[in-house]
């Protein structure tokens, strides 16, 4: 007799069976769960990737930025920490109000030309566009030198 066989051989088939329906409810329950879990998580995974990625392009400009406005300020022998601040600061401020004049521009620009316009009224409304920009321009400017005054 092989002493590994169950004493009650018809009782061992049964709770196998048994477990292994069990476990088959259990699959076909958790399965589907699982499966949504794991695409929601690669989901939210790549939308924080893409949101990571421009945040850490914009960290990456600020802090460019930051050293760009510190090399500049340095060059003028400041001694006194708060006006050294408050200058950098300045210098800072107008580099993203430069950026964002662009950034703008050029979206507008891009937007024109996506529109089925005739050349002459693409070239004027571009024009327009140019003047805006330059009048723009020329307020920042005009409010920069005034603000390190």
């Amino acid at each position: 007799m092989n002493r590994h066989l169950p004493a009650n051989m018809n009782a061992q088939p049964k709770l196998v069976v048994a477990k292994a329906k069990q476990r088959a409810r259990s699959f076909i329950y958790f399965f589907p769960a699982s499966v949504l879990f794991t695409l929601f998580i690669s989901v939210t995974s790549f939308v924080n990737a893409q949101s990571t990625g421009t945040e850490q392009q914009k960290a990456d400009y600020q802090k460019a930025i930051a050293e760009r406005s510190a090399k500049i300020v340095n060059t003028l022998s400041i001694s006194d920490s708060v006006k050294y601040k408050k200058v950098q600061a300045t210098i800072a401020s107008q580099y993203f109000s430069l950026s964002a004049v662009q950034d703008r521009h050029t979206a507008d620009i891009a937007d024109i030309k996506k529109q089925a316009l005739e050349k002459d009224k693409q070239a004027d409304a571009i024009k327009t566009l140019e003047e805006k920009k330059s009048a723009t321009l020329t307020q920042l400017h005009t409010d920069f030198i005034a603000h390190l005054k």
